[in-house]
Order: C-alpha cells, then structure tokens, then sequence
C-alpha cells in the first residue's frame, strides 16, 4: 500500500480544501488532480491539477487535457487516471461527492418527517407550496429551501436540473397535474408521486401525451412496500427509495468505469 500525504496551508492557500469547501458550499460540481507519480523534476509527486487559473502550477496541469479530464469528471462524478509520456507522470482525478438534492412539491404535514430523515442523511432539500400556510419555513428548519409559488411557475421558480430527485405530494389533484407536467419536461432522473395507482392513471390519462416524458423515471406510488400507514412510515419508504435509486446509480457509473478504460493518454 501507497499512501500518499499532502499539505495544505496558508502557502497553498489551503488548496485543494478551499476549493473542495467553496463548491460544497455552492453546491457545484468540481473534481481535484493530484499527481501519484511523476518522472519530471518540474512536476513532484502531490501536485495539484485545480480548474484553471486556479492551478498551483501552469505547464503540463494547464493543458487542456488534464483540464478537460476535471471537467468531466466533476459532472460524470467518476474518478479517472491520467497518463503522460515523455517524461511520464500519473495523475489521479477524483471528483468532490456533492450530497443529493431533493425536491417536495407539496408542503403539508407529511412532508415534516420526509425532511428530517433526509437532512440526517445530509441532503438538501427544496420544498415548494402555493399554500401560504403550508409554505413556511419554520415547520421546515432543516431543510434548505422552502418556497410559495403556484404549480404552473415551478419551473420558474426554481432549477429543475439541479436536483437528483422529485416526489409530488401535494394531494392536490390539479396541483400535482401541473407539476408532473413541468416534470415531464425536465431532466430530473426520479419523478416519485404519492398517492394509489388508480390516482397515477388518472393524473397520466390526463397528461396525454406528455406522460410518455415521464417513461421510465416515473416512481407511483412513491416509496417501497415496507407497510405502514403513518406519515413517518410513509416518509421511511420514501427515503429508502430514494437511498437505493441514488447509490445504485453510482454504483452503475463506478462498474461502467471499471468494465472501460481507466486510464487515458495525454498527449
């Protein structure tokens, strides 16, 4: 075993933790070089490769390549090694696992419990509601979000493509039309809707054609069969279903990159 030690201080300007902290913080995708072996004097092992400027060394960690590979891999949130020729050096590019983020449409009392067992997995969620009196943030406190606005402007309201993950529980039957309408049209990976199946066919036969958008993302009724009737049960299957749905994902992106090519030539 290898174990490679870095330093980070006031003389790096604590890189690569400031830029890790500042896009948690943001919640925005980044990925981190750091050269694990090196044949060039210039370039020692423990190296940063940072996205551009921000590059503690310019040279071979500046060219395209290398920056090429922090940018896909900050979006693809998949590790990959680099490797150059002449004199040779291997960097390592890992990418910052950014907590999932969850989007409630319906603010009601259910949906209490359904963010306090996501926040004590360190998700954040978004709640939105046009009820005055359900869109409060003080029934709220941990989530990170919590927003009034009328179904028809959820996507005006917030950014669809920031999230993983919706569930529609409004129990508001227009309501919940409007929304998956809006879902259907986004490129949110789960759409989950509460509710029996006899209520999803209703609310698809109403969405015509739009339903087709939903194929294959559309999770109704929402949560798996773990049995009880209360809304903290209820929210329990949610989360479990959302727990297995977001890491079986990456462990499908991990095994794709472990059955392709794991290392990359530089030019």
């Amino acid at each position: 075993m290898r174990i490679l030690l870095l330093r980070a201080g006031p003389e790096n300007d604590w890189q690569p933790l400031s830029y890790l902290a500042q896009a948690l913080r943001t919640h925005t995708p980044a990925a981190v070089g750091v050269v694990c072996d090196s044949a060039r004097a210039e370039l020692p092992v423990g190296s940063l490769a940072l996205p551009g400027a921000m590059s503690a060394l310019a040279g071979p960690l500046g060219t395209h390549a290398v920056q090429a590979a922090l940018a896909r891999a900050a979006v693809d949130r998949q590790s990959v090694w680099l490797h150059s020729e002449g004199p040779a050096f291997d960097l390592f590019v890992l990418p910052l696992n950014l907590p999932p983020r969850i989007l409630l449409l319906g603010a009601g009392p259910d949906a209490v419990p359904l963010v306090d067992f996501a926040a004590r997995l360190n998700w954040k969620v978004t709640l939105l509601d046009h009820r005055a009196a359900y869109a409060d943030a003080a029934h709220f406190p941990a989530a990170e979000r919590v927003l009034r606005a009328h179904p028809e402007e959820l996507a005006a309201a917030v950014d669809l493509g920031s999230f993983c993950a919706a569930v529609v529980m409004s129990h508001h039957l227009s309501s919940d039309l409007a929304y998956l309408r809006a879902l259907a049209r986004a490129p949110i990976p789960y759409v989950g809707l509460l509710g029996p199946a006899a209520r999803r066919e209703k609310l698809l036969g109403d969405l015509g054609s739009e339903a087709l958008k939903l194929r294959g993302r559309l999770h109704a009724p929402v949560g798996l069969p773990l049995g009880g009737r209360t809304p903290e049960s209820i929210a329990l299957a949610i989360i479990a279903e959302l727990h297995a749905f977001v890491h079986t994902r990456a462990r499908r992106s991990v095994a794709a990159a472990a059955a392709g090519v794991r290392i990359a030539t530089l030019e």
